[in-house]
């Protein structure tokens, strides 16, 4: 390539920095050429570059689609574990009860009775066995529901296809999906009809499913649902994807849709966007299938307990990209970002994904291994989707069953506790628990009084300012006139009703958008919502304080209290809603409150709406359709006069809508409201059972006792479990961030990925090779975290694919029991899941190998006393964190000075423990260079499991390279060929050590580690008291007790 510009050689790899400093179609083409690149259909300098960047990487990290299909295939088998195990905990939850005598029914005064009414009287359970069995139920499913929908024309049921990796869904110019369809993995093909009457039949031909799917005339068909079974490997992790109509082109459209998901959990949400259609993303449809999600998953009864839809469980795909010029893309997709984050709250950037549907098509019809970065984006979006969905199922029951067991083992050790007393303590102890309630209801009243007085005068006051900025003329001509044709419904979209609901539907949008504005530049509400937080924080934290003492006092444990707080709730987080979460068209876990505006403009619709005499709707369609702006306008003008002038008692007003901005303090008085006197009459109820049944429970006392232990034993199970395999993703998807470089060498930060990391751009392989940090299983990476503002250093361990390792779960349960302080470990942070079947672990610090930081001491052949000494308390610590590891039944693997991470400053952080396992050796044995593995102990080169003593044997050979300047094991023998170095019976003889001799170190001992029968080998116990006492260390040392030995030698260093 010598003839072009900027380009390789023809013998080289090209690099994406080389295709994106492109600027000529022939160099392009001539490119493609030499790397024999099919370049057929492709017209554009931009579709040429594409192309080049899908051939890159699927040479450079293989096959992107299948990496994410099998790290989504991990993550459903690892889902059905989690499940598994749930419905162990459940079925052990339920057989607690039946030994106890709960059979679910009976009123008989046994403990279990009394603890189920208790859980049901504090509102932790209504029906204990009731909702032990729909929460199996629903665990049993495992189907992870994505629903997906989109703008008319958009291309949604083509995107579909595209991951299904065949045409199963009707593609068309015009609006084609006419039932709601979902597509399950299935080795055989087959499509199950279900009509509205519940009848089913069934379909074996697929190319009868066009006639099905789009059907012309949608209002006579009867289908409520199609369910397609095919064998697609994206889909054999429990994944549904649910395509639908389009929301506003039909009532009875989107009728079906309520149905169904009245009928299902939806764990998912996918919104396809015409990007092209000037920018634009269609505001109202994207409110209103919002509000019909929102409204039927949170308004209907589900075991869950709480809100199923979650606006971080959704991704916004912009189709049509490539009908942009390139010159707009970057102006087109701020404008949709701000679009979209004024409507959905807490949008993250990577939620919206800019693709081209058929770009993709077109590179997938040459290689299904080129995959642009669009359609990368797509599949990680849909994986990161899918992962959440399933996350937070397995969150929500674990949660619950978490609740249930500390609140009975709450309620049972109170019993218990108060049988323990004389009947005179008792009676004390009950006295001045019913003062202390008293004293606390007339407390809690005073404060909710107080309360609310102070917040319906600011209501009253923000309301009198925004009466004014509305009433003014200007604003009232933006909300009443000037209707556009695209803003109001047609008039055969459905009922009048329905045509009626829109137009308000519409003026309520117009009003969101007039009262952000007011929001933007009129900070008032914000400043008093603050103030009044202030207040309310203040208030709840003394009643907080008395009902924590009074369960204190009287369980023992005070850890209740009334679960909430100005930060936390027991909803979740609280934050300050703005003017455009008001509108928005629901209320999310992260941000619960009263039903929003856009929900209120549902509601007010319908009560707006008179019932209308049949004979009369269809001259009201009539007239609309004749003249629909001259009715906006009329409608507009009542509805406006409704919220300023509050004319109609009971109707919705401009009271209402105030209250919705300032739903946060309102919220925390409802709550504050709502659990004071709930926790009074528990604890009153406890307290008069007890009272009446004070000498049955003395003589069941030994049930209560038995049924708390059986409850303490299933927490201890239910906690470790959690701890180790549920509550194990630790950030979210940007909070893990690291340096790059861009082409002009300036340092960008980027959202970390482990593919990335793997593959290796050239400036992160140059920076690793720079600070020799990587192991023959193991790369590391610097990296930040990012949250609250704040960016902290962190150190990024992944394993490598020649690693074998597919299964983290105990190995990172077993990292997080780990006490580093004081033995030379990082701080392990937790774990990061990108685009790899295992995850990223994040260790709080910036770490360096410690052959680098070797390097800056001196390397004189005679080491002076003080840099000896400094080598030797290297070695120290080295084998402290090695005794404490192997105390915990853990390794190192693979103990290297290139494995072993220390601080700029030298303090030994080490960040490779794992467990005992076998390690993955190369095939090739004839062809392999030894290079690293030559640190490997005999036995384990054999196949055996690394355990402590290949760890010994590794510090063997650490010791003389850390002490001896320039000193290197097996220098020659690290150039064979593995299968010679492994005829070697025992490696360690061919290490010199006559050179050590002149150090203060047991010589005898250090060969003694290298021995080839590992049963000989010394423990780490006895490394660390020869190295403490040889090395003029701390006499204190030389205690042989592990414990002591430890906090000695912390001490000392």
């Amino acid at each position: 390539m010598a003839g072009y510009r900027g380009m390789p050689d023809m013998a080289e790899e090209f690099s994406r920095a080389d295709v994106e400093s492109l600027n000529d179609i022939f160099e392009a083409m001539n490119l493609m050429e030499e790397h024999r690149i099919p370049c057929d259909g492709l017209n554009t300098l931009e579709e040429l570059k594409e192309r080049c960047i899908c051939h890159l990487k699927k040479h450079e990290c293989g096959s992107v689609r299948d990496t994410i299909e099998y790290a989504m295939i991990r993550a459903g088998e690892d889902d059905t574990a989690k499940r598994k195990k749930l419905l162990t905990f459940f079925s052990d939850m339920e057989n607690i009860l039946n030994q106890a005598g709960y059979a679910g029914y009976s009123t008989e005064d046994r403990p279990v009775h009394t603890l189920v009414k208790l859980l049901k009287e504090d509102g932790t359970s209504e029906h204990l066995r009731n909702d032990i069995r729909s929460r199996q139920k629903n665990l049993e499913k495992g189907d992870c529901r994505i629903l997906v929908s989109g703008e008319t024309n958009a291309g949604k049921s083509s995107c579909m296809n595209l991951i299904l990796g065949k045409k199963i869904l009707s593609e068309a110019v015009i609006s084609s999906t006419s039932v709601i369809t979902s597509v399950s993995h299935s080795k055989k093909f087959f499509a199950r009809i279900t009509r509205t009457d519940q009848t089913q039949e069934d379909i074996e031909d697929p190319s009868q499913l066009d006639s099905v799917l789009f059907m012309r005339d949608r209002r006579i068909h009867d289908i409520s649902e199609v369910h397609i079974g095919i064998n697609s490997r994206i889909l054999q992790n429990t994944m549904v994807p649910v395509d639908s109509p389009g929301i506003g082109e039909s009532e009875f459209l989107e009728d079906l849709l309520i149905n169904y998901i009245n009928n299902h959990e939806i764990h998912g949400f996918m919104y396809v966007i015409k990007t092209d259609n000037a920018g634009g993303v269609q505001e109202d449809r994207l409110l209103n299938l919002l509000r019909i999600v929102i409204k039927q998953q949170n308004g209907r009864p589900n075991c869950q307990g709480n809100r199923i839809f979650d606006p971080k469980a959704a991704i916004f795909l912009c189709n049509r990209f490539d009908n942009v010029e390139v010159s707009e893309r970057a102006k087109l997709k701020a404008h949709v970002l701000d679009q979209l984050g004024k409507i959905w709250p807490g949008l993250s950037e990577s939620q919206v994904i800019f693709f081209s549907c058929r770009n993709t098509q077109r590179d997938l019809e040459v290689d299904r291994d080129y995959v642009n970065d669009g359609f990368q984006g797509y599949l990680e979006g849909l994986r990161n989707l899918y992962f959440y969905g399933m996350e937070k199922r397995i969150r929500d029951n674990y949660g619950w069953i978490e609740k249930v067991l500390k609140r009975s083992l709450y309620h049972l050790r109170t019993v218990v506790k108060r049988l323990d007393l004389s009947e005179r303590d008792l009676k004390e102890k009950l006295e001045d628990t019913q003062e202390r309630l008293n004293k606390l209801q007339n407390d809690s009243n005073s404060v909710i009084s107080d309360l609310k007085k102070d917040l319906e005068k600011l209501t009253q006051d923000i309301c009198g300012q925004l009466q004014s900025y509305l009433d003014t003329p200007m604003i009232r001509t933006r909300l009443v006139g000037c209707w556009l044709e695209g803003e109001l419904p047609k008039a055969d979209v459905g009922s009048w009703a329905y045509i009626k609901a829109k137009v308000e539907d519409s003026f309520y949008n117009r009003l969101a958008k007039l009262l952000q504005e007011w929001d933007r530049d009129n900070k008032k509400i914000k400043e008093h919502e603050k103030k009044m937080m202030a207040k309310i924080e203040y208030r709840l934290s003394l009643l907080d304080r008395e009902i924590k003492k009074i369960e204190s006092e009287t369980e023992g444990d005070g850890d209740s209290g009334l679960g909430i707080s100005v930060g936390t709730t027991m909803y979740g987080s609280l934050k300050r809603r703005t003017v455009g979460d008001v509108f928005k068209k629901f209320t999310s876990t992260d941000s619960p409150g009263p039903v929003d505006i856009s929900d209120k403009s549902y509601n007010l619709h319908l009560f707006l709406t008179r019932p209308l005499k049949q004979k009369f709707v269809k001259d009201y369609i009539d007239k609309y359709e004749k003249h629909p702006v001259k009715y906006a306008q009329h409608r507009s003008r009542k509805l406006l006069s409704w919220l300023l002038e509050r004319k109609k008692k009971g109707k919705k007003d401009l009271f209402s809508l105030v209250k919705d901005l300032l739903a946060r303090p309102y919220k925390y008085i409802e709550v504050l409201e709502k659990n004071v006197p709930k926790f009074i009459s528990v604890t009153v109820m406890e307290i008069q059972r007890f009272q009446m049944c004070q000498e049955k429970d003395r003589q069941n006392q030994s049930e209560y006792i038995e049924l708390m232990r059986s409850f303490e034993q299933l927490k201890s199970s239910v906690r470790e479990y959690g701890e180790g395999f549920i509550f194990v993703d630790d950030f979210k998807r940007d909070e893990i961030q690291v340096e790059e470089f861009t082409n002009g060498k300036q340092r960008i930060n980027t959202e970390f990925k482990v593919s990335s990391l793997i593959s290796g751009t050239a400036s992160q392989k140059e920076l690793l090779r720079q600070r020799n940090l990587h192991g023959l299983w193991t790369v590391y990476q610097d990296g930040f975290l990012c949250k609250s503002g704040e960016k902290t250093p962190v150190t990024i361990r992944v394993y490598l694919p020649s690693s074998g390792m597919e299964n983290t779960f105990h190995e990172v349960a077993k990292l997080r029991s780990l006490n580093v302080e004081h033995m030379y470990l990082a701080e392990f942070l937790g774990i990061h899941h990108t685009d790899a079947p295992t995850p990223a672990f994040i260790y709080e610090g910036r770490y360096q190998s410690l052959r680098q930081y070797l390097t800056f001491l001196s390397d004189d052949k005679c080491l002076n006393d003080s840099t000896c000494q400094q080598r030797l308390t290297i070695l120290l610590k080295v084998a402290i964190a090695l005794d404490y590891l192997e105390a915990k039944n853990m390794v190192h693997m693979e103990l290297t000075s290139d494995t072993i991470t220390v601080t700029e400053t030298g303090e030994v952080r080490m960040t490779g423990a794992c467990l005992s396992r076998r390690a993955t050796l190369p095939i090739e044995m004839e062809t392999r260079t030894v290079d690293n593995f030559c640190y490997l102990a005999p036995e384990v080169l054999r196949g055996e499991s690394y355990t402590s003593a290949a760890d010994i044997y590794s510090f063997g050979l650490l010791f003389p390279e850390v002490l001896i300047p320039r000193f290197k094991a097996f220098v020659k023998e690290r150039m064979w060929k593995m299968d010679k170095f492994m005829k070697i019976q025992n490696p360690g003889t061919l290490i010199v050590l006559d050179e050590m001799a002149k150090y203060p170190v047991d010589l005898d001992l250090i060969k003694a580690c290298l021995v080839q029968d590992k049963s000989c080998r010394p423990r780490a116990m006895q490394l660390l008291n020869s190295l403490s006492l040889n090395g003029n260390f701390d006499g204190t040392l030389r205690c042989s007790k592990r414990k002591q030995s430890l906090k000695v030698h912390a001490h000392m260093l």
